[in-house]
């Protein structure tokens, strides 16, 4: 089998996640199934530093959807983090609001969801994201 582009990227990305968790390409999903995040290698982003990253992020993308908004960012140990909320679908064809906490940690980023709020489990979410190494 031949590997795709993305293959090869995450080939070198390490993360520990809880033991019921599931990794399935770049999407990570709960002991239930539930998509819980996704990683995305930082050769798919074009931010050089993590203020690059926050305020990119602050300003919002053209594909947006109407019902997005900027809530929080903050730093804790030179990972950057922000917190947007939305109404996005639930893998299962079902529109909910979700609250997406994207950690920026030196390069690739980790995105976790909550449906509840951007301090809900948070943190657990950044242990989780101080464990994403890509070389």
């Amino acid at each position: 089998m031949t590997a795709s582009a993305a293959d090869v990227a995450f080939e070198v990305m390490t993360l520990s996640i809880p033991d019921s968790w599931k990794i399935e390409g770049s999407i990570l999903h709960d002991g239930s199934g539930d998509k819980v995040g996704e990683v995305v290698s930082k050769n798919s982003w074009p931010y050089s530093s993590g203020e690059e990253f926050v305020a990119s992020f602050r300003e919002g993308f053209v594909d947006d959807l109407s019902t997005t908004e900027f809530i929080s960012s903050g730093t804790e140990n030179e990972i950057h983090w922000v917190c947007r909320t939305g109404e996005s679908w639930d893998g299962r064809g079902n529109a909910r609001i979700w609250f997406a906490r994207t950690f920026w940690v030196n390069g690739p980023v980790i995105v976790l969801y909550s449906g509840k709020s951007c301090d809900d489990d948070f943190p657990i979410a950044l242990e989780i994201a101080k464990t994403l190494n890509e070389n």
